[in-house]
């Protein structure tokens, strides 16, 4: 059986793009950097993508459709990164639907573990229980 891991914690060499006031609040969230690189990648592998939106205390998310296939992202900066991935769509629970999902994730993985830009990269299961230690890539055999 195969387990899927949908979240990776990484650390990242992006310059801190958050915007802040005068007086050092945050009014714009960092990672919208992270968020091009990620898209760009995808784009580049025929993927169709939403415009990034900010989401308020929460970061970037945007959406991946290729083939039928729709991934939601969310990209979060806080001291490292973390880029949150929910398969989406009517026929998500379908066999095809399942790998071109997992193929998204390895294509992710694939790249952020040969860019010199990315390190301690490590996926997890959604809610990151304290104690999992993580893995090296999206999948798992179980």
């Amino acid at each position: 059986m195969v387990k899927v891991r949908p979240v990776v914690r990484f650390e990242a060499d992006f310059p801190d793009d958050s915007i802040c006031d005068e007086d050092g609040f945050v009014i714009g969230w960092g990672g919208r950097n992270v968020v091009d690189a990620i898209s760009e990648v995808l784009r580049k592998a025929g993927y169709a993508l939403t415009e990034p939106e900010e989401e308020p205390e929460h970061g970037w998310t945007f959406h991946a459709n290729r083939h039928g296939t729709e991934v939601w992202f969310q990209v979060q900066a806080a001291g490292e990164y973390y880029l949150d991935t929910v398969h989406m769509g009517l026929f998500k629970f379908t066999r095809k639907s399942k790998q071109a999902y997992v193929n998204t994730l390895n294509l992710i993985n694939a790249w952020i573990q040969q860019d010199p830009r990315f390190r301690n990269i490590h996926w997890h299961t959604m809610g990151m229980p304290p104690e999992e230690m993580g893995t090296s890539g999206p999948v798992v055999e179980a």
